[in-house]
């Protein structure tokens, strides 16, 4: 990762502890686009849900969110592909992706409503 791909990733926006947010795949080809966007808890559109473990795979796939870089393990890469291709939908809850994991806060909120999710 060059210096340039630091300072110019992804930086995920605050949401309410009534919201989520959803996948919107834009193109897989030539590279994967995608926007997320957050939704009410009570009136999202129709989605498919993945829940992902990180593990101890490097995010060293890249991946365009919002049209920002951002990365993601090889294997997510090709879970959110092959998920895509087989139920046909563009809206994708990932809580790899979803889920802003780097704050603490908004994993615990956002993990406590995974059933209903």
């Amino acid at each position: 990762m060059t210096a340039a791909d630091k300072t110019e990733e992804y930086a995920y926006t605050n949401i309410k502890s009534d919201q989520f947010r959803l996948i919107d795949v834009q193109s897989l080809v030539p590279g994967i686009q995608i926007k997320l966007a957050e939704y009410s808890d009570d009136s999202p559109p129709e989605y498919f849900a993945l829940s992902y473990a990180w593990g101890s795979e490097a995010c060293t796939e890249r991946i365009l969110c919002n049209g920002m870089p951002f990365r993601i393990t090889p294997h997510l890469k090709e879970g959110l592909e092959s998920i895509v291709n087989t139920c046909g939908s563009s809206y994708l809850w990932i809580d790899a992706i979803c889920i802003n994991q780097k704050l603490e806060f908004e994993k615990e909120t956002q993990v406590a409503k995974m059933h209903e999710i």
